[in-house]
């Protein structure tokens, strides 16, 4: 096999070419095979040169090149070195290396890097691929390891960190699937981003004292059912996304007010989740396709980014009584969910409620003013639609998605429109997109809107901190005991908590 490379002269079979401090082993006119030892100095010419690197592709696509000894004097192995070496096994690193190059061994078949003292920068990719390195050594000496550098090494079970200060780039140790347990060293104050992504039977995870920053990904899909969060922790991204095994997750940080966008996205096994009283906004698939049947969105949310419930596992669905903005499909495909109830905040229904398979019933408060394309189509179980609004709010134009946007595909026909008492004529009077006539039955049932429905009288039980409305649905406590409760003014009130609702009697 000819190769066109660039070497200065050959000696037994090697290649070289001059650098400042000596020779390095280069690319030359036929591939190397078999077991090759590198010298520590050759002689040309009456000259005696030590060999100091292995220059950039030297042993590159030498398929049956099986191992390599360098001389303790090689102190740089340079880019794609030894890249597509195939049937390359064994490596003898030399003592005084300092530097391994961009993929210098990617895609070979090494299957030890013990690593030695001294050695500073491992680039970027550089023993991506090595899919039999299955024992790795990384030393103290080391300041910087480049974007993937160990990526797709799926035979390597263990890898230990330096206790020391090292920039790491992205992507570090993606898809080594055979890591079962892992200690993050304090440190490593910022884990970049998919630094551990696709470690698929990661199952123990210690996050040392001293860790600030979880980054994007960075434990994305993992065995992990449990996670613990030092008391240093400042920050986290969608870190455990795709976590599938999950049931637990820790409480943010004091510091955090936003839920990251994806942060337990594809979380499967996560049931329930508290969002801290500090959390003002939720990121965009913060919540996607987890397994949670059921969250409770405190007042300080202002903003719900798009898709941050969609295709989870709720049950019920309740918007919290204050004002805040929605993206897109913040709920979209949640099939299990019975019931949407609307606050009085909502002016505007978002377009995300299509395709809700089981919810039988739709609650809108009274200052919802447009019904929004696509909002509700495809409800096949609708049976009932509480429309708390005096004035019929109006339908949005017809767009590409729909034929008859609101309730398309919804056979309203079978379900009943509740309204208040007065406004029958007004609902059947409007003159534009007047879906509202097409119900089955129209009743004007409803009484004057309160945020609590379907309570029942009853005496109060120790249920844990409570909500308490009174009867014109205004909030007068949060989060208050059964003792809070006694100190209300004599009258009726109704008690919200994880549990549900109910009208108590304070004398």
């Amino acid at each position: 096999m000819f190769n066109v490379s660039a070497f200065d002269f050959e000696v037994d079979g090697n290649y070289y070419s001059f650098v400042d401090d000596g020779v390095e082993v280069s690319k030359g006119t036929f591939v190397y095979i078999g077991d090759v030892v590198i010298p520590e100095t050759v002689s040309y010419e009456g000259k005696t040169y030590t060999v100091v690197a292995v220059g950039e592709q030297a042993f590159s696509g030498s398929k049956y090149l099986t191992s390599v000894t360098l001389p303790e004097t090689v102190k740089r192995i340079k880019a794609q070195a030894f890249q597509y070496d195939y049937e390359l096994k064994d490596v003898n690193f030399s003592s005084s290396l300092t530097t391994i190059g961009e993929e210098a061994f990617g895609q070979t078949s090494i299957s030890k890097a013990i690593l030695p003292e001294g050695l500073k920068e491992i680039d970027a990719g550089a023993f991506y691929g090595c899919q039999s390195l299955a024992e790795l050594s990384l030393p103290n000496s080391l300041l910087s390891v480049g974007d993937d550098a160990f990526y797709g090494c799926a035979s390597l079970a263990e890898i230990k960190l330096p206790e020391r200060e090292v920039k790491y780039g992205t992507g570090v140790f993606s898809g080594c699937e055979s890591v079962k347990s892992l200690v993050i060293p304090a440190q490593l104050t910022v884990v970049p981003a998919r630094m551990f992504s696709g470690c698929k039977s990661l199952s123990q995870l210690t996050i040392s004292e001293g860790v600030k920053v979880l980054e994007d990904d960075c434990f994305k899909g993992n065995e992990l059912s449990e996670i613990v969060f030092p008391s240093t922790l400042e920050k986290l991204g969608s870190s455990f996304s795709g976590s599938g095994k999950i049931t637990s997750f820790p409480e943010l940080p004091k510091t955090m007010t936003e839920i990251p966008a994806g942060m337990l996205k594809d979380c499967i096994n996560l049931k329930s989740y508290t969002i801290p009283a500090q959390v003002t906004a939720i990121g965009e698939e913060a919540f996607f396709a987890c397994g949670l049947e059921y969250i409770e969105i405190p007042e300080t949310v202002k903003v719900l980014g798009s898709g941050c419930f969609a295709a989870s596992k709720l049950k019920t669905l309740k918007l919290p009584e204050s004002d805040f903005e929605m993206g897109k499909e913040i709920f979209f495909n949640c099939p299990d969910i019975e019931e949407i109830r609307l606050p009085s905040t909502v002016r505007k229904t978002p377009t995300n409620f299509a395709k809700f398979s089981n919810v039988k019933t739709v609650i809108l408060g009274p200052n919802v003013e447009l019904i929004s394309s696509g909002s509700f189509a495809f409800c096949m179980q609708l049976t009932d639609v509480y429309s708390y609004a005096m004035t019929p709010p109006v339908m949005a134009q017809l767009d590409a998605h729909y034929n008859n946007p609101q309730f398309d595909g919804t056979i309203v026909q079978n379900a009943t429109l509740h309204i208040p008492a007065g406004t029958l004529r007004a609902y059947l009077s409007v003159t534009y997109l007047n879906y509202w006539q097409n119900f089955g039955n129209i009743l004007e049932d409803l009484p004057p809107y309160t945020s609590i429905e379907d309570i029942e009288a009853e005496n109060p039980e120790e249920d844990g901190p409570a909500d308490v409305y009174n009867l014109q649905g205004v909030k007068v406590m949060h989060g208050a005991s059964r003792d809070d409760v006694n100190t209300l003014p004599a009258g009726l009130y109704i008690l919200s908590t994880q549990r549900g609702t109910k009208k108590i009697a304070v004398k």
